[in-house]
C-alpha cells in the first residue's frame, strides 16, 4: 500500500527546473546560447549550501558577463518567473491524494534563494515533509537524502512513491521504493491514479 508521495519540485510540481532550466535561465541572463552555459562545477556546491549565493554569480560573472548584465539571485529570480508557475493539475493530484489519506511531501534539489522564492510563492504550503538539498546539505541522488526522507516519514521504503522527472535522480532500487518518471503533468496525473489503484485499490476523484 502507498502511504506517502514523495514529489520532486522542479520539472514535476512546476514545468520549470528541468535538467536543462539552469542553463536556458543563465543564458537568457547573459545573452547567451545556453549550450555556451558552464556552471555544472558551480551548480553542484550550491545546491547544497557549499557555496553561497554571491560566490556562484561572482564566479559566473567573471566567466559570462564582461560587456554584459552581471546577475545575482535577485536578477535571476525576476528572470525565471516559470519556476514559480504551478503545474495545477498535479497540485489537485496532491490535494486529491491528502484528501484520500495518502501524505505528500516535497524531496528537491534547489538553491537556497530559489526554495526562498517558492516557498513566499506558497507553493511548498500543504507538504509535509518538504527536504531541501540546500538546507540538508546532501542532494540527490546520495541514498541518504532519501533515507532522511523516509525516517521523516516514518515509513517503509515499500509505502512510498517518488516522483522525479530525471532518472538520474531516482532513488536506488536496493532501497525499496516505488518510482515514477515525469514525463508531462497529465502522465503524473494519469500514472499515479493507476499506481494508487494497483496498490491501494483506491480511485481518486
Amino acid at each position: 500500500m502507498i502511504k506517502a508521495v514523495l514529489f520532486d519540485y522542479g520539472g514535476v510540481l512546476t514545468e520549470a527546473g528541468r535538467a536543462t532550466g539552469i542553463a536556458e535561465a543563465l543564458g537568457e541572463l547573459y545573452g547567451l546560447d545556453p549550450s555556451e552555459i558552464r556552471s555544472a562545477d558551480l551548480h553542484a556546491k550550491l545546491i547544497v549550501g557549499e557555496i553561497s549565493a554571491a560566490e556562484f554569480f561572482g564566479e559566473l560573472n567573471k566567466r559570462y558577463g564582461e560587456g554584459r548584465t552581471h546577475a545575482d539571485a535577485e536578477l535571476f529570480n525576476a528572470h525565471n518567473q516559470k519556476f514559480i508557475t504551478p503545474c495545477l493539475p498535479v497540485y489537485q493530484l496532491a490535494a486529491e491524494l491528502r484528501a484520500a489519506g495518502i501524505r505528500t511531501g516535497i524531496l528537491s534539489n534547489v538553491y537556497q534563494f530559489s526554495a526562498d522564492q517558492v516557498r513566499a510563492a506558497g507553493l511548498y504550503d500543504g507538504f509535509d515533509p518538504v527536504l531541501l538539498s540546500c538546507a540538508l546539505h546532501i542532494a540527490k541522488p546520495n541514498p541518504a537524502f532519501y533515507e532522511r526522507a523516509l525516517e521523516d516519514l516514518g515509513l517503509p521504503a515499500n509505502e512510498v512513491l517518488f516522483i522525479d522527472d530525471q532518472m538520474r535522480c531516482m532513488p536506488p532500487e536496493t532501497l525499496g521504493m516505488h518510482t515514477l518518471q515525469a514525463t508531462s503533468p497529465q502522465q503524473i496525473v494519469d500514472d499515479v491514479k493507476a499506481i494508487i489503484q494497483k496498490e491501494n485499490n483506491l480511485t481518486l476523484e
